[in-house]
């Protein structure tokens, strides 16, 4: 057996930095830092000689990114934090104004004894990181139990799921799963830039073709090398030892005159070359069609027994233009970073000069259906796509089908065809991911968890896992173990997404202060940032706050920046209405909304106001579409109970409360509703049946505050005065920052006293 050099640990007064785990350390305990910040960290110590400037880490670390220098100013500025550094007199990182950053504390460099060249690609992670501590500015999580207690309850719950989760699929059986890793641009060419992610995807479309191998998408590897925080010889070794991929394909492209030369080397997980290819090309505008050479040979060299099938080059399967393929491989870019509307022009770009490029359709109709939950647009272009299957590849034909299953609104359907797609390449986290969504959506919650868990076994890093994770279980009721995966997401993305997840999972167990304290932080961190004031608009109502609650509606219904944003205020606020009897306002509120949502079917009950007569529209046939699968049925239902009460059915009203309680409430709902069988019981005089509905509902949401009131009013007609007294005590608990003249507290400050 040969053996590879390992990589260097950096030693720096008490920290320690290992560039193979990718993790920082003081005193042996692990100092979380994001990806990009840990992988500057790293460059600066590399180059500690010498002056690192701005433009050089901008073009090392973001390249074509559409983001400013306020990116690098917040990365250098996280480095500092978690060194405990001062930029007025600088311990580890000086800055040079207008210049650029420089490592300037001594360093330690130890190099472990070499790595013997073998690995075992199906090696268990043995060990995790089960809670990160972080604080919220006002509000600290921790727990207060003694030390001990709290990490034996903190750690048992998750080192038995780590126990029992699914193990790394195994490999596709007679295929080699290889990885396109990151094209070096040595050409001095700024406006070749976007060939280093160009390369790579048009490398993967092409060798995809070969049935001989499994290639990774750009997706997949994005996320590991974000993990990773390598692009290069040390990524081909760490990913091989993380998942199934047995080669990795490194490379750069240099000019030569007027001509590019483009150099592949093919790399085994012990980090050894195997083999190397290269062409040159003429001009730059002929790469498209002299790639399909290169794959050729890569494809000869990395399966030589499974030719490449004869489906057309390149050219003929994606485009021959190759500014069209500029504006793709760019539009991916703004995708990844979840910018739609820039990600659809620049796809809508590429097809004026392609009109037949269909990985462009597809990828407009991605964007519409699935982040975006806007299935009527994304149909044409996915239908135009699949006109042009010729131009696609197994696996993307594979993804299309499932995206306009979705787009159509046929849930089942995009099931199966996810599971297929797993089937045939069970190795990349992102179609787990859809899959869970689609399935929470059917009300299948357990397999939704499920198919989370079998994502994170390919990724135990992947943040939006853990983030599907912990909308989930808090819908679930295992609101702690939410809570830990919400934290976790927390620490591993630290964007204002990850803290208003925080601030979900917090409301939904209870913990409202808490949960407003995330809300905040996520406001903080991203000021126009409307889904987390959509949130704490809603945790206003649920905590008795309806003037801040209203307050805030009517403010962003006016200043958020979308139709879609500004109408989920309007929503809120003519939910809160009705819930108070003040159908005027409520109906006003629903006329604006219908104005902002045209062709939106509205559930919400305050439609009552409007349109009393909605049950032959049938729930299961009118499924709402959320991002990437369709809201549950509990709102549906619960607005068909509340048109049989108006109706004076109570047979039918209690039928479909019982229908709305058999499907999990949505994450964001204005309230969970898990006590509305129990309302309707008192309404009915059932109080027995009330009372032991209502303390089940409050054992799976504890934190619902009116359940807890009309709980105590239930005991109060029956006599039990202590019951009521005792739970009108904890309902003031809950609602202690409530408006002070709302008829709930005024009654229950009476009943205490």
């Amino acid at each position: 057996m040969s053996s590879v050099p390992a990589a260097p640990i950096y030693r720096v007064n008490d920290l320690e930095l290992d560039t193979v785990r990718g993790c920082l350390r003081r005193h042996g305990e692990e100092i979380h830092l994001k990806p990009k910040a840990f992988q500057i960290l790293v460059y600066l110590l590399e180059n500690r000689e010498r002056l690192v400037s701005r433009e050089e880490l901008m073009e090392q670390f973001w390249k074509d990114a559409a983001v400013t220098d306020d990116a690098l100013a917040q990365a250098i500025a996280e480095l500092r934090r978690a060194l405990g550094d001062n930029p007025r007199n600088p311990l580890y990182l000086k800055t040079l104004p207008k210049r650029g950053y420089r490592f300037v504390a001594g360093v330690e460099e130890v190099r472990p004894e070499a790595v013997v060249a073998t690995v075992n690609v199906s090696e268990q992670i043995t060990t995790v990181q089960v809670r990160e501590e972080f604080s919220i500015e006002g509000f600290p999580i921790r727990r207060r139990w003694p030390l001990a207690a709290a990490l034996l309850l903190t750690l048992a719950p998750l080192a038995l799921w780590w126990r029992d989760r699914p193990s790394l699929p195994p490999p596709v059986a007679g295929k080699r799963q290889i990885a396109v890793f990151t094209f070096e641009n040595r050409s001095g060419r700024p406006d070749l830039n976007w060939l280093s992610d160009g390369l790579p995807d048009m490398l993967t479309t092409t060798l995809s073709r070969s049935s001989g191998l499994d290639v990774l998408s750009r997706e997949q590897l994005s996320v590991w090398l974000g993990r990773i925080g390598d692009r290069g010889l040390k990524g081909v070794i760490e990913l091989a030892r993380r998942s199934h991929a047995q080669l990795g394909i490194l490379g750069s492209f240099a000019s030569v005159g007027p001509s590019i030369r483009i150099d592949a080397r093919i790399y085994d997980g012990r980090g050894s070359l195997i083999d190397a290819e290269a062409i040159t090309v003429d001009q730059p505008d002929r790469i498209l069609g002299q790639v399909d050479f290169l794959a050729a040979r890569l494809a000869g060299r990395l399966s030589p027994n499974r030719p490449t099938e004869n489906q057309g080059g390149l050219s003929s399967i994606m485009t021959d233009n190759l500014e069209a393929y500029r504006y793709y491989s760019l539009g991916l870019q703004q995708a990844d970073a979840f910018h739609t509307r820039e990600a659809i022009e620049l796809f809508e770009k590429a097809l004026a000069l392609d009109p037949n490029f269909a990985m462009a359709y597809a990828r407009i109709g991605f964007t519409y259906v699935v982040p975006g939950g806007n299935p009527d647009p994304a149909r044409p272009y996915l239908e135009k796509a699949f006109q042009l299957s010729a131009r696609l590849t197994e696996k993307d034909r594979r993804h299309i089908l499932a995206w306009y299953a979705i787009a159509n609104k046929d849930y089942k359907e995009a099931i199966q065809r996810y599971r297929d797609l797993i089937r045939a390449y069970p190795n990349e986290a992102e179609p787990y991911l859809r899959l869970s969504r689609l399935l929470g959506g059917e009300s299948r919650n357990e397999e939704a968890i499920e198919a989370l868990h079998q994502g994170l076994a390919i990724d135990p890093e992947d943040p939006q896992l853990y983030n599907g994770l912990s909308g989930a279980t808090s819908m679930a009721g295992r609101h702690e173990e939410a809570v830990r995966l919400a934290e976790r997401y927390v620490a591993l993305a630290g964007n204002a997404n990850s803290y208003d997840t925080l601030g979900l999972a917090l409301r939904t167990a209870g913990s409202y202060e808490q949960s407003l304290a995330a809300f905040n932080k996520a406001l903080q961190m991203e000021p126009d940032f409307e889904i987390a004031r959509i949130h704490r608009a809603a945790l206003y109502l649920q905590t008795g706050r309806e003037r801040d609650c209203l307050r805030e509606c009517a403010e962003r219904a006016v200043t958020a920046r979308t139709p879609d944003n500004q109408g989920r205020y309007w929503e809120t606020a003519a939910w809160l209405h009705w819930r108070r009897g003040r159908m005027n306002e409520a109906r006003a509120a629903m006329m604006t909304l219908h104005r902002m949502w045209p062709d939106i079917l509205n559930w919400n009950p305050a439609e009552l106001t409007l349109s009393p007569a909605r049950r032959a529209l049938s729930p299961v046939k009118t499924p709402i579409p959320g991002r990437g699968g369709r809201f549950g049925l509990r709102a549906q239902f619960y607005y068909l109970a509340q048109e049989a009460r108006l109706h004076h059915r109570p047979g039918e009203m209690l039928a479909d409360l019982r229908e709305a309680l058999r499907d999990p409430p949505d994450w964001g709902m204005v309230e969970p509703l898990e006590d509305s069988l129990a309302d309707a019981y008192v309404e009915l005089g059932r109080v027995d049946d009330a009372i032991a509905e209502y303390q089940r509902a409050l054992q799976l949401y504890p934190g619902m505050a009116l359940a807890r009131y009309h709980l105590a009013q239930a005991y109060r007609r029956k006599g039990d005065n202590a019951a009521a007294k005792a739970q009108f005590a904890r309902f003031l608990e809950i609602w202690k920052q409530a408006d002070p003249d709302l008829p709930e507290v005024v009654d229950a400050r009476r009943s205490v006293q």
